[in-house]
């Protein structure tokens, strides 16, 4: 993923981290979590990630750890689901920026490809918003399944009682 060749979907998320300020990168490090550099790293995979449709942090973190080239950078174990869940939250505009980056490089391969006619701007955005909700949300339904895991819920009370009828 590193890789900053260009005309690859991994170099058009680079170019989009390049363009990114180092501020929120340089606070993160400061708190003694990833280093910056790892922080792009984890951001441009997550990035990939929804762009190929891989939206819960489970799913993202095995994806991440079978990556050659951030265990190459990264030289330390792929980050946790809460990290990533972290990093989303509190990176969510570069996030965002990258997203759409890896997005419009799909899209100008289908125009090559005749399979559509042009890229909406407007649409990426949305898309790439979409994107990232979903990544919440599926987030969301796994930690509901792990907190409701091992206590069954009974909803027949739901069911179970009848109306009263008013005279």
């Amino acid at each position: 993923m590193a890789s900053t060749r260009s005309g690859t979907i991994q170099g058009a998320v680079q170019a989009a981290l390049d363009a990114a300020e180092n501020g929120p990168f340089d606070r993160l490090a400061s708190e003694g979590a990833w280093a910056p550099a790892r922080t792009r790293v984890i951001l441009a995979l997550l990035a990939l990630c929804y762009a190929g449709q891989v939206y819960g942090s489970r799913a993202a973190a095995r994806q991440i750890a079978r990556d050659p080239d951030f265990l190459r950078l990264a030289g330390e174990a792929s980050p946790d689901i809460c990290t990533l869940r972290r990093m989303r939250a509190e990176h969510r505009e570069t996030l965002h920026r990258c997203l759409v980056a890896a997005l419009r490089f799909v899209a100008e391969q289908k125009i090559a490809l005749g399979v559509v006619t042009k890229v909406n701007g407007p649409q990426l955005d949305r898309e790439a918003s979409r994107r990232i909700v979903m990544a919440a949300f599926t987030d969301s339904l796994e930690l509901d399944g792990e907190r409701g895991a091992g206590s069954p819920v009974e909803y027949s009370i739901l069911f179970a009682t009848k109306p009263t009828q008013a005279h």
